[in-house]
Order: structure tokens, then sequence, then C-alpha cells
């Protein structure tokens, strides 16, 4: 930068930075996270109130809550791909077939 002399620049490897940006707790997840550890009137953490009206619902059926728990328990499902190709069965595109499914016509040949 122009004016500016050798002393006020940072060494090379060294971050003007070290500590990063400030936290915030007033983000939204943080405002969640601290809701979440508060407690009802009762002394029950919502966070225990919430995770256990979801169960209530997995248990009654609600299909999305069972997927909820199933996720929380066993992880999100890994999703494989059909076929990626090796040596005897390489993966071929054919460009001008892809076309013909998108756009209905070959675009390549001009109709």
């Amino acid at each position: 930068m122009a004016g500016q002399t050798s002393s006020t620049k940072f060494q090379p490897g060294q971050s003007g930075n070290p500590k990063g940006p400030p936290k915030r707790d007033w983000t939204v997840a943080g405002l969640i996270e601290q809701a979440m550890e508060e407690e009802s009137e009762t002394g029950v953490p919502h966070k225990k109130i919430v995770y256990d009206k979801l169960v209530s619902l997995a248990v009654s059926g609600d299909m999305l809550a069972i997927k909820e728990v199933n996720n929380r328990l066993d992880g999100m499902p890994v999703q494989k791909n059909v076929h990626s190709g090796d040596e005897e069965n390489p993966v071929k595109i054919d460009v001008n077939i892809m076309l013909d499914k998108v756009y209905g016509t070959d675009k390549s040949k001009g109709t």
C-alpha cells in the first residue's frame, strides 16, 4: 500500500487477527442454545421438554418425528452412487442423448 512503512506490516505467516472474529452471543444459534439451557417454571430444562415431546410424537406415529429421532440416533443415511465406473465398465455420457432428454430434441444437430 502506498505510504505504509514496513514496520506496520505483519511478518509472513503471522495473522493480523490471531484470535479470529469476536464471538457473538446474540446469533440465532446462540440465542436458541441459551434458551434451551434455561429451565421452565417446574425446574425442567427446556431442552429436555423439547426432546421429550419429540420422542412422544415419534412413539405416537408422527413420521417426521420418527425420522428425526432415527437421524439423531443413527445419523443421516448415506446415499451411494449406483455406479461410479471402473476399467471394465467405464461410465459413458452421451451429450446428445442428455440434450434430447432435457430439451426434447438434439440441440447439437440444430433440430
